[in-house]
């Protein structure tokens, strides 16, 4: 059972505080984000929801975060990696509506 709505909430709440951790806690943050995104994932899938905006945006979040947490690097720093993240999950969470998807199923 997932709510996309609540996962995505949480989500936005660990990107806001990623600034202030330390990188072993900025690398916890991530595993925990990146398992909410898996969530999200399955219950699309399971939901008949196979589009390939959702997939890529889920993608592209998950990559952003790794730069985020410090994992990779593309020249950006932390509080731009942290906006654009917050930006993709906007728009994946828009996309997950716009296909009106349960939020709890």
């Amino acid at each position: 059972m997932l709510d996309f709505r609540l996962a995505s909430s949480a989500i936005s709440t660990l990107l806001s505080g990623l600034e202030k951790e330390s990188a072993s806690d900025r690398y916890k943050t991530y595993t925990t984000i990146v398992h909410l995104l898996d969530d999200i994932e399955t219950h699309s899938r399971n939901s008949g929801i196979d589009d390939w905006f959702i997939h890529e945006k889920i993608l592209e979040l998950r990559v952003t975060l790794a730069h985020a947490a410090g994992l990779r690097d593309n020249g950006s720093n932390l509080q731009q990696n942290v906006v654009m993240a917050d930006t993709i999950l906007k728009t994946l969470v828009s996309g997950l509506d716009y296909l009106q998807l349960d939020p709890v199923k």
